[in-house]
């Protein structure tokens, strides 16, 4: 028989539970997937993100094969490009205490400058995307990203910070997707899950 009501006074939530539904509705958090890096790669991309969503949650990992890396994100037009034009970003982040800007850049920083590659060393934070299915309009933000990551340097001391960016006023469109990078050689293994939050 379907049970159509509970009230929470009258359930015993002690004991364990096997869940085999789907959670839907405003505000929940949904798995969308796992992205495991298991060759050496410069970019994780991902394309073509549901319309479902307009709010994202990108959780990562990442370790690059070289010291002194540094990442970033570019968001990918409505064919799926990347952009990566001169003028396309603004940011405001802020690694270890020391502020990093910028008006018109060609990405968005998620790391600080000298991320390592020996044992222990990498990159681990999250993002949230805002704004997937922006249609272009003068009364709202283009699409943004806010977030916080925590690295290691390659001295084995502890780097992290706040991430805010977005398109600036030259490069107002819509988006279909993102890409995690590394500005210099490649992401030598990593992990994203992926989450989109119902609006």
């Amino acid at each position: 028989m379907a049970l159509s009501k509970i009230q929470s006074e009258s359930v015993n939530l002690a004991d364990d539970f096997a869940f085999t539904g789907t959670v839907s509705g405003a505000g929940a958090m949904e798995h969308i997937s796992t992205t495991d890096v298991t060759t050496p790669a410069q970019f994780v991309v991902f394309d073509n993100l549901s319309t479902a969503y307009d709010t994202f949650v990108f959780q990562y990992e990442f370790h690059p094969d070289t010291d002194g890396s540094q990442f970033g994100i570019q968001f990918l037009d409505s064919s799926g490009a990347a952009i990566d034009d001169a003028d396309g970003y603004g940011y405001y982040n802020d690694f270890d205490g020391t502020a990093i800007t910028s008006d018109s850049t060609n990405f968005i920083y998620i790391s600080a400058a000298t991320i390592g590659n020996d044992t222990h060393e990498g990159l681990r934070g999250q993002l949230t995307l805002l704004g997937r299915n922006y249609a272009v309009a003068t009364d709202a933000v283009p699409p943004c990203v806010i977030g916080t990551g925590i690295g290691q340097y390659t001295t084995n001391v502890f780097s992290g910070g706040t991430i805010v960016g977005g398109l600036n006023s030259q490069q107002i469109q819509t988006i279909r997707g993102i890409r995690f990078f590394v500005t210099a050689n490649n992401i030598e293994r990593g992990k994203v899950h992926l989450f989109g939050v119902r609006s």
